[in-house]
């Protein structure tokens, strides 16, 4: 669930912004293409002509043919991924558990308002991506299994022009809690999809839809204290020549896996934030499985045999493996610089309420320390070329650190320097600051944390 404006993923994406949060940012002048304006957009390429498939998302008889709904046939999910000890700090992260649980057999429940054109389209991906090779892909290492769809929910009531997540919470438990017939007890593992229409503008924690944020996913509960799990969709403008239905699949993508593996995320966070030697992943608006592959520039496509575009989700095995770890991947070479970073801090940047040990790089004010940083990469990879920026110019905050490379480029396996001076305070006395490595059109990032 991402709720604050796009980051890095302006410097990554050129074409598409993220649908997980999205939204425009000011970035450094050294990158040509403008950031897009709304979560909402799609690659070019997304506009096909497949069966049922129109570019300007006009539903099609054709389309319900062309994906199978979901029917469980096998109660066993796959075990989580554990690769035992915390990876160092020139390791690629790990999205870790935090104590919650995970939807381990989720059911989805499309919810859809009167005159939605979209409504059929919607339900049928709803009820159809959970038993796909992509779900299979993105979910084995959290211990969620197939998902199937329960009876979708067609309301006749008018959506409100505006709405605070507050009020979604309320009025979904109220609609569950009273007996309303569209809204029988939920099973164990159930994710409600709340589809809004574009008439309907969105706040979450102070934030506005289709400017902060194109969709994500909460949790609240019944008044028994029963975990209700549910995603938030809003119509977003689209951007960058795709269809409206590929951007609505898109975020309901990212977000129906983050509601499996995260559905409770401020009460009982599960798989919620990388390990403590990656925590700096928070202060670029990072920290759930699919808000980590935002950053991969290849992030957002159409799975072969399946009608809806999705997004890639990042793998804590293929991580593990040093593999690129957006899943699934076109390709497993991979590479990125590895700042080492030195010190340690006890910090609460997950906002759980208690401090862990966190990898930083202690840098007073007024002072400049220096860090090796690790090229890492597959074999055919023969340099990549390097920046460094203060991840304060973001967000829209005033920057506070001069970041220097010591070498613009490098082979993997080579070591650069890079120099930190800490020009004023940090707010909150921590901060984030990003390496980008290039190699031919294909660009990572590497996240440090830094303290006072």
């Amino acid at each position: 669930m991402r709720i604050l404006p796009a980051i890095l993923v302006a410097l990554t994406v050129p074409a598409a912004a993220l649908y997980g949060c999205g939204g425009s940012t000011a970035r450094p002048s050294i990158v040509a293409d403008a950031a897009p304006e709304s979560a909402a957009e799609v690659p070019e390429a997304s506009v096909d002509s497949s069966p049922g498939h129109d570019g300007d998302a006009t539903p099609d008889a054709g389309y319900q043919n062309q994906a199978s709904h979901c029917v469980r046939t096998d109660a066993g999910i796959p075990d989580p991924f554990d690769a035992g000890a915390e990876p160092d700090v020139v390791a690629l992260a790990q999205v870790v558990g935090f104590g919650g649980t995970t939807l381990h057999h989720p059911t989805f429940i499309s919810i859809t308002f009167p005159a939605d054109t979209l409504a059929a389209e919607l339900e049928d991906f709803t009820a159809s991506v959970g038993c796909t090779d992509y779900w299979h892909a993105v979910t084995a290492d959290y211990g969620v299994g197939e998902a199937v769809a329960g009876p979708p929910v067609a309301l006749t009531e008018a959506a409100p022009s505006t709405i605070d997540d507050t009020a979604i919470a309320a009025w979904l438990v109220q609609k569950i809690d009273s007996g309303d017939p569209q809204f029988p007890r939920p099973a164990t593992d159930t994710l409600y999809a709340i589809w809004y229409p574009a008439s309907t503008t969105i706040t979450l924690q102070g934030v506005t839809s289709c400017s902060g944020f194109g969709g994500y996913h909460n949790g609240t509960q019944l008044a028994d204290g029963t975990p209700v799990a549910y995603a938030v969709i809003p119509r977003c403008p689209v951007q960058g020549g795709g269809s409206l239905i590929d951007g609505l699949t898109t975020t309901a993508s990212h977000e129906f896996i983050e509601g499996c593996t995260d559905p409770q995320p401020y009460t009982a966070p599960a798989y919620a934030a990388p390990d403590t030697n990656h925590l700096g992943w928070i202060f670029a608006e990072a920290s759930e499985v699919g808000d980590l592959c935002e950053f991969d520039q290849s992030a957002f496509y159409q799975p072969p045999g399946f009608p809806w575009y999705v997004q890639k989700i990042y793998s804590n095995r293929a991580a593990w493996a040093g593999t690129n770890p957006c899943v699934p991947a076109d390709t497993p070479d991979y590479f990125y610089a590895a700042p080492e970073v030195p010190d340690t801090a006890s910090l609460d940047l997950v906002g759980t309420g208690t401090p862990v040990p966190t990898a930083v790089v202690h840098v007073p004010v007024g002072t400049s320390v220096t860090i090796p940083v690790l090229l890492v990469g597959s074999a055919d990879i023969p340099s990549m070329q390097l920046q460094a920026f203060d991840l304060n110019q973001f967000t829209g905050q005033p920057t506070v650190l001069s970041l220097s490379l010591s070498a613009a480029s490098g082979a993997p396996g080579s070591t650069v320097q890079l120099t930190i001076t800490k020009n004023s305070a940090e707010s909150g006395g921590a901060g984030g600051f990003a390496i980008l490595s290039q190699s031919g059109q294909t660009e990572t990032f590497s996240i440090g944390v830094t303290t006072d």
